[in-house]
């Protein structure tokens, strides 16, 4: 095989190579690699990232989705990733159609965008009828980051439910079985937790548990990979799941989490200002009342100020806990946890003490820079796959119309695919300034109106059309035009 393998690739056999395994006693070159007693705690992880998920990735999952579900930070992170990514108005679809180069159809532009929000409605793109497209990007973003993956199952044709021959459903991941698992033999591909993969491990279809069946294994649907968006961010080589986004930060969180309730209960405790009756003597007798466990107690009131039976004195138990290092604890495990999700200490605390314009700026560009990372990724990973199945079946189906009423041609697909997709865009805390410093490169060559509208999150023809009616209808009244030189739609 190997001297086959060697001629169909025009090399000629080389003779077999004797393996050095490496001595005991031989130096090591990287203090990393060392062991020794300061470091024989550390145990490294051998094996790929797929064996390692299918022993913790359940154990990882459901940890995940209770701190979503009872830590403030978590429950903040993922608020920020939903309204950072996907934002108050979802994605914006740019249809780029052209009849030439440089030469953009319209019409046809605007039929395609006019259409995608049509099916984008609640009640048509989703096969259960309960949201909007929107409302779908916000639900995967936020599952994704808490439980690492998501799975979105494409309803098409007949089985859509709707005119468009495309429906979405959502699916939770738990139906995607991690515990089946086979190797390839035979005629079979292999299956890697509930995933088939060809044998350059593409997928081609995936085994779902039916949804009132999840703790059995016997029992599966198995749908083709292209009927299925399995969204995940790949870190590692020859992956085929996802892990939850804030899994280096989940110890220091839970963690965190329970030394704020201990000083919470230590914090109640020394306000409740609670002692003990005793005699130097121990001599004790019957002092308050008997609980029946042969201990005698006795309460106080706020405000009162009993006064001790002969022979007794009063010992208080007054701990001082939370002391003055409990608010720099706090902040330094913040931090770190912080360092975990990507974010800033900042936005994810809500702490703006002692924060500078300057360091405000950059956490904030910082910020902005990841999450317009994980806008390109959302896009390209589910918004993509979406998008050319719905054209694909809009034009089939003739739902996508001119002003005219006539359908686009199906045939023309191809041209009609063109787009591009604009995310979520911020203001500036000084706008002024930005505004001059767009303006400035834009005369200066070194910016495109079209940049500086598109990182407003703006289409620069809906900008134009929007500006040239405004100045008409100030021309109406006597009004002077917004913009200098004005703009009106003959221009």
């Amino acid at each position: 095989m190997k001297g086959l393998l060697s001629r169909m690739f025009g090399r000629s056999p080389q003779p077999p190579q004797e393996r050095v395994e490496p001595s005991v006693g031989a130096a090591r070159n990287f203090d990393a690699a060392q062991m020794h007693r300061l470091v024989a705690s550390w145990l490294g992880e051998h094996g790929t990232i797929d064996e390692r998920l299918l022993n913790d990735l359940p154990t990882l999952r459901a940890r995940a989705r209770e701190l979503a579900q009872n830590n403030d930070y978590v429950r903040r992170y993922l608020q920020m990733v939903v309204s950072n990514v996907v934002g108050s108005s979802g994605f914006m679809l740019r249809a780029l159609a052209e009849d030439a180069p440089g030469q953009p159809d319209r019409e046809a532009r605007k039929a395609v965008e006019r259409a995608w929000y049509a099916w984008g409605r609640r009640g048509v793109c989703d096969a259960t009828g309960h949201q909007s497209l929107e409302d779908m990007e916000r639900t995967i973003v936020e599952i994704t980051a808490r439980d690492g993956e998501s799975l979105t199952l494409m309803h098409t044709g007949p089985d859509a439910g709707n005119d468009w021959g495309l429906s979405l459903q959502i699916l939770d991941i738990d139906r995607l079985d991690t515990h089946l698992n086979r190797p390839a033999g035979g005629n079979r591909n292999a299956i890697i937790m509930g995933v088939e993969v060809d044998q350059r491990g593409r997928p081609v279809a995936y085994h779902l548990r039916p949804i009132n069946t999840l703790y059995t294994n016997d029992r599966h649907t198995v749908y083709p990979a292209s009927q299925v968006i399995h969204l995940f961010a790949r870190h590692s080589a020859e992956q085929h799941r996802g892990y939850p986004w804030a899994h280096t930060a989940m110890i220091r969180l839970h963690q965190l989490k329970a030394y704020e309730e201990a000083a919470v209960i230590a914090a109640r405790i020394g306000a409740s200002k609670m002692g003990f009756y005793y005699t130097p003597d121990g001599t004790a007798t019957g002092l308050g009342e008997d609980k029946g466990s042969g201990e005698f107690q006795a309460t106080a009131e706020p405000g009162e100020f009993p006064v001790l039976p002969e022979g007794y004195q009063f010992q208080t138990f007054d701990p001082t806990y939370p002391h003055d290092q409990f608010e720099n604890f706090v902040k330094s495990h913040l931090r770190g946890i912080a360092s975990g999700l990507g974010v800033s200490y900042n936005s994810l605390a809500n702490d703006l003490e002692g924060v500078s314009y300057s360091s405000i700026r950059v956490a904030v560009l910082e910020d902005r820079n990841h999450w317009m990372t994980l806008q390109n990724w959302f896009a390209d990973g589910w918004l993509e796959p979406v998008f050319d199945t719905w054209i694909e079946m809009a034009l089939a189906s003739r739902k996508i119309l001119l002003p005219s009423g006539r359908p686009l041609p199906a045939q023309g697909i191809e041209k009609f695919r063109r787009h591009e997709w604009q995310g979520r865009r911020w203001d500036w805390v000084d706008p002024q300034k930005d505004i001059n410093a767009a303006i400035t490169a834009i005369r200066a060559g070194l910016a495109t109106p079209q940049d500086v509208a598109a990182r407003a999150g703006l289409d620069l023809e809906d900008v134009i059309e929007a500006i040239a009616a405004a100045n008409e209808m100030a021309a109406e009244h006597d009004i002077p035009p917004y913009t200098d030189p004005p703009v009106t739609s003959d221009t």
